[in-house]
């Protein structure tokens, strides 16, 4: 067996075994590479594949065994960043040999995640590496993206009717960043929300750096309405996921004489999963 580097020709002695010292015909061979072939697959190497090499007139039969990776890296589609980061990440799957599907679908994902895109990976047979396949990834970067919505899940004292909406737009900085406004509202002024935030890619890791803040109003009625009078929260989050593990959070307070109005400044490191 030729090419078996990875899991190494004793690993498949059980299939081969029962054709040492037998007659063999075209269908058994075909049948063994094939069992080779799915053995390699099972353990990740989905770009694998065992052929026949031939067989001597001495009966040795030479399996040849090509584990798959990939020769050449090509983004298609319309993208608005700089295509050195993906580059950068697509490269991890292009240096890996043989490539799993653990490592494909990890940075796939993540192209995905610094575009806020579809992502698909098409492969090819290599034009000039036997054995090799190249990649495209067809990447479909939207420019703005978001919903609306009303629903009367709210309660009495904010209104059980209330309207609310986001759109998120991509590559504002074309720096694969992602900044999305939000909002919230019910009838008569009961509840107004406004929310803004801002998120950057750092690495091909999928490190992050996010940060927003957020601006709300209520006028409660039932019985809750003794307690209104134009309560306001204003609140800032950064969050950066680089962490290794989380921390915790830092948080910073101000309430006026009357302790209706407050600032709050929240700082918080987690990792990103």
């Amino acid at each position: 067996m030729e090419g078996a580097t990875t899991l190494g020709s004793q690993s498949f002695a059980d299939l081969s075994g029962p054709f040492i010292g037998h007659d063999a015909n075209d269908d058994d061979l075909q049948a063994l590479t094939q069992a080779i072939t799915a053995r390699y697959r099972r353990q990740g190497y989905f770009l694998a594949q065992a052929k026949l090499g031939g067989v001597s007139a001495t009966g040795v039969v030479t399996i040849q065994v090509f584990e798959g990776f990939i020769d050449q890296v090509h983004i298609d589609g319309q993208v608005r960043g700089d295509q050195s980061l993906l580059l950068a990440a697509l490269a991890k799957i292009q240096a890996e040999r043989p490539l799993t599907l653990a490592t494909l679908e990890r940075y796939v994902l993540l192209v995905q995640d610094f575009t806020g895109a579809s992502a698909r990976a098409v492969f090819s047979p290599s034009k000039t590496v036997l054995g090799a396949a190249d990649l495209s990834v067809v990447v479909s970067e939207p420019l703005a993206n978001g919903y609306i919505g009303v629903d009367n899940y709210g309660s009495e004292a904010i209104g059980p009717e209330q309207i609310s909406g986001s759109i998120t737009f991509h590559g504002v900085f074309n720096r694969f960043d992602q900044t999305s406004l939000q909002m919230a509202a019910a009838p008569d002024n009961e509840l107004w929300l406004a929310g803004l935030s801002h998120a950057e890619t750092l690495d091909t890791e999928g490190d992050a750096v996010s940060f927003g803040a957020t601006y709300s109003h209520t006028k409660p009625h039932g019985p809750l309405s003794p307690f209104q009078g134009g309560r306001r929260f204003h609140g800032g989050q950064l969050e950066d996921r680089t962490a290794l593990y989380p921390f915790a959070d830092a948080q910073l307070a101000l309430l006026d004489q009357s302790g209706c109005d407050r600032f709050q400044f929240k700082q918080q490191l987690r990792p990103y999963l």
